[in-house]
């Protein structure tokens, strides 16, 4: 094929303590069908043989940029600093790209010169390279992928192409957070850059512990959830929740805070949710009468929580009971807490059917 040369592509590999997979990325990177490139390692303090192993690579396209330990988002933002690509592709240490995703990122923005952010398919293997699944990606426009991403990370950063320019615009990654720093990019950049999604697997997603570029990845999603609430301050409830507002304007902001609950319950954390359920509750306390939108969240929420830990259902079907006492929600729940989890369970799945 004809290849253009502009715009010049920096792939870009974060690693740290990773010797044994890092090189294998390498030279993925190199081995593409596309030689307008430069592939650029920045090792964390790597305590390995990563130096020494990187140290044999003879290629002109290839630099290898050690630096003092400073956690994952500081090394993306280094990383970015030595590029000198239009456009960043980025290469977690554990993963692998295929020998044609730079080729199709690069005919992908020929034919659309606006696009800021590509990302494809991705084949998810275990350690040892055996596919385990496959992560089908899609296209969002500006408003639904702000909606989708309050809910989760739709768009994977493994093989992800980003206009370089773009983090001057929206900032980079942040270093305050250990974990998500790549889920909080994509919120701030769905607003103002343009996402295209291309339908080919370009990448395989290693998934094993631990995750992201050799740190240790606990999956604490009280950041996902702090990602969250920047949302909620960055672009308000109504934006997010929509379907909430065109049915009740009045309502909604109160059915908001007992959706956000829901989002974080969603991912587990409890004791974010926790704090979120205070404060909805507050707000169903301010609001005086009732109304059915908001009857509708807190109903939804309890039934979700009504799986999980006893005690824990228990408090919020309590506390629920206190605060909206005319009401027959919380005494429903009440009763419900006291039955076995296997039995509220098999009330939940018919629930959903």
């Amino acid at each position: 094929m004809t290849e253009i040369m502009k715009p010049f592509i920096s792939v870009l590999i974060p690693t740290y303590n990773r010797v044994s997979l890092v090189v294998e990325a390498v030279g993925s990177a190199l081995a593409q069908d596309y030689s307008g490139l430069e592939v650029i390692v920045v090792d964390d303090g790597s305590t390995d043989d990563t130096t020494s192993r990187l140290a044999l690579i003879r290629d002109k396209r290839f630099r290898y940029v050690s630096k003092t330990n400073s956690g994952v988002a500081a090394t993306r933002n280094r990383a970015i600093v030595e590029a000198q690509g239009d456009y960043i592709v980025w290469l977690d240490s554990d993963d692998i790209l295929l020998p044609h995703a730079v080729s199709t990122f690069v005919s992908v923005i020929a034919n659309n010169p606006g696009v800021d952010i590509l990302y494809g398919h991705l084949i998810v293997t275990d350690r040892k390279g055996n596919e385990t699944g496959r992560l089908i990606s899609k296209d969002y426009r500006a408003n639904a992928l702000i909606q989708e991403l309050v809910y989760s990370s739709v768009i994977q950063h493994a093989g992800t192409c980003v206009r370089k320019q773009c983090y001057a615009c929206v900032g980079g990654y942040d270093p305050q957070l250990k974990y998500a720093e790549d889920y909080d990019f994509f919120s701030r950049a769905a607003d103002v850059c343009v996402f295209k999604s291309i339908p080919d697997f370009l990448c395989l997603y290693r998934q094993h512990g631990p995750q992201l570029c050799g740190y240790s990845n606990t999956r604490d999603k009280s950041l996902e959830c702090e990602v969250v609430l920047r949302m909620v301050a960055r672009y308000g409830f109504k934006r997010l929740f929509p379907d909430l507002f065109s049915i009740n304007t009045e309502a909604a902001g109160t059915a908001s805070f007992f959706r956000l609950v829901r989002v974080f319950n969603e991912r587990r954390s409890g004791q974010e949710t926790m704090k979120a359920f205070r404060v909805a509750m507050s707000a169903i306390r301010n609001a005086g009468k009732l109304d059915e939108l908001v009857l509708s969240e807190v109903k939804n929420f309890l039934y979700e929580v009504a799986v999980s830990d006893c005690g824990e259902y228990r408090y919020y079907a309590w506390s629920c009971l206190r605060s909206m006492p005319g009401d027959m929600v919380g005494w429903k729940h009440v009763l419900f807490s006291l039955f076995p989890n296997s039995i509220r369970g098999a009330v939940f799945r018919m629930r959903d059917r």
